[in-house]
């Protein structure tokens, strides 16, 4: 063994040594030698990969692209952990590349960063004698003050991975609910997230639980960061198969965006059922689950070949109905092997008005985004309803360009609907969290509302890798949001155990797919207005009026009080 640590001794010694010189980027790209290290420091923008750290560094002499960052230790693949964002400036080190006429830094390794002075927070005081904590306050600074101690939490716990007992003060969210990846937002979830989440020991749940079970009243030692050991018996309120509806106030009319996952009436496509045992199964899941949602409109994505699946979940509905209320809005495509969007209406309630809209005229997207106008029977109140089901997160075009690209050519219709009627309700799978760049192109871009984050901002609609989000929205025109009652999300799919799906021969309505459906409340028609302002600014009447006469509007018609049309 002594030869051995001596040969390595020597191989130490003979190995060259080089000095690592503080440099300029211009002066980097300028004469930089490869397989020479060197430091930079500058200011990091355009991140491109979270996984390995591609971004591009900035000084005041110029700017380079860095090819993955390793951390000071050179492991590999945690730039997502080490807190760095656009606008934080980095100190870093590594060795210059020329890559097919691009200048780039590779072999980089991480020193040091800096958040912008204007953002730096000074950490609040906690006091650590205490016994008795609320988490989101007490826990702000991390757990190493807690380590050791027994507390008693006055908040809940909600369970987000029932098997390892992984919970958090709230549902943890995906950080793309606050941001694209890279921006401040979505590192400050994450860095949130990872001081929220910890395992819990001592308490049995039941099996087959849903994710959203609560903890209350937990007291507990803290036997590590992140960690905690019940010393009691706390209360357990467990997430519960839903039963009941929404209530949506005074909503006359309710429409449903949903993805139903690969609903194909065949055997062999490229997804769906294996088998017709396992069909019947899903055409009952299914039904059933639409059924119960009761809605007047059904907005869905992943309606596959087209006519032939519509018109067989049109027959199963009409069958729970027990009489033929149900219809499907045709748009004339032949029965196709793809992804597609399709429109369920109960034709006692409203009737298609004019023809389709569909933002793409070829390709694939031809059949995933669609815009229709709907007529409400009992007041003549017009509105339009768009599907939409844009760029999977998979795939080889999986990029939020492709997204952006799906969103632009949405908005693009808009004014073609508008022009029908300025009210619209834009909803689907658009792929999509929150805060991401694509859909930020319809909420600040086009002034449309986002009318989850108003009515159900804690909700969510997938949930991947145990974080929760919207990746299924609803958004509304501005002149639509005030005959918005209600919009939420429905959770009958997502946070129940994958033992409900069709697949292992569970025929309930509960995890008819993996998103979960996204319900709107419409409160459409019958007016009253009392004066000449209030019509002429708030509805679709041109008709010049008395001043202080009262009218009553059904939709676009003025009436008088006494019923005669003006």
């Amino acid at each position: 063994m002594k030869r051995i640590y001596l040969l390595f001794a020597i191989i130490g010694i003979m190995m060259p040594s080089y000095a690592v010189t503080h440099i300029s980027i211009a002066e980097f790209i300028e004469r930089a030698e490869e397989n020479t290290t060197y430091r930079l420091c500058g200011v990091v923008s355009n991140i491109v990969n979270m996984t390995y750290g591609n971004f591009t560094l900035e000084d005041e002499t110029g700017s380079i692209y860095v090819y993955g960052l390793l951390t000071s230790t050179g492991q590999s693949k945690q730039f997502a952990s080490m807190g760095i964002v656009e606008g934080d400036t980095l100190t870093m080190q590594g060795s210059y590349k020329l890559y097919r006429g691009t200048h780039e830094v590779v072999d980089g390794r991480y020193i040091s960063h800096v958040s912008p002075a204007e953002e730096d927070v000074e950490k609040p005081e906690i006091d650590y004698t205490k016994t008795v904590v609320d988490f989101e306050t007490d826990f702000a600074n991390g757990w190493s003050g807690w380590v050791g101690k027994t507390l008693t939490f006055t908040n809940d716990f909600y369970i987000h991975d029932t098997y390892n007992k992984r919970m958090a003060y709230h549902r943890l969210r995906s950080p793309e609910e606050y941001g694209d990846e890279g921006t401040k937002g979505y590192m400050n979830a994450m860095a949130a997230n990872a001081i929220a989440e910890c395992t819990l020991s001592g308490v049995t749940l039941k099996s087959g639980c849903r994710p959203g079970t609560i903890i209350r009243g937990l007291k507990a030692q803290v036997t590590a960061a992140n960690k905690l050991q019940a010393v009691n018996t706390p209360t357990i309120i467990y997430n519960e198969l839903p039963t009941q509806l929404p209530d949506f106030g005074n909503a006359n009319v309710v429409v449903c965006g949903t993805n139903i996952e690969n609903f194909f009436v065949t055997l062999g496509g490229y997804a769906g059922a294996s088998n017709e045992t396992t069909l019947s199964y899903q055409k009952q899941k299914i039904s059933k689950g639409l059924y119960h949602l009761n809605a007047d409109i059904y907005a869905i994505c992943e309606m596959e070949q087209g006519p032939l699946a519509a018109t067989e979940m049109v027959r199963l509905l009409n069958e729970l109905a027990g009489t033929n209320v149900y219809e499907w809005v045709n748009a004339g495509f032949s029965t196709y092997d793809a992804i597609m969007v399709c429109y369920i209406y109960r034709k006692d309630k409203v009737a298609p008005y004019r023809s389709y809209i569909m933002p793409y005229t070829s390709g694939v997207y031809r059949y995933r985004e669609a815009i229709q106008c709907f007529e409400h029977l009992a007041t003549g109140e017009r509105f339009n309803v768009s599907i939409n089901h844009f760029k999977a997160k998979t795939g080889t075009d999986n990029t939020d360009g492709t997204r952006q690209t799906n969103m632009q050519r949405l908005i693009s219709k808009l004014s073609s609907a508008e022009a029908i009627d300025p009210d619209v309700l834009v909803m689907g799978d658009l792929n999509a969290y929150t805060m991401e760049a694509s859909n930020l192109l319809l909420t600040e871009g086009e002034g449309y509302v986002d009318l989850l984050m108003k009515y159900d901002p804690n909700g969510y609609s997938y949930v991947y890798d145990k974080l929760v989000g919207y990746l299924d929205h609803a958004y509304c025109s501005p002149s639509m949001e005030s005959q918005v009652t209600k919009a939420v999300s429905y959770h009958m799919n997502a946070d129940t155990p994958t033992s409900y799906e069709y697949s292992k021969g569970n025929t309930t309505m509960y995890r008819y797919a993996d998103h979960e459906p996204i319900l709107v409340g419409l409160h459409l028609g019958e007016e009253i207005f009392t004066n000449v302002e209030e019509v002429v600014t708030g509805v679709k009447c041109t008709k010049v009026l008395r001043d202080g006469q009262i009218i009553i509007l059904r939709g676009d018609k003025a009436y008088t009080i006494t019923g005669q049309p003006m």
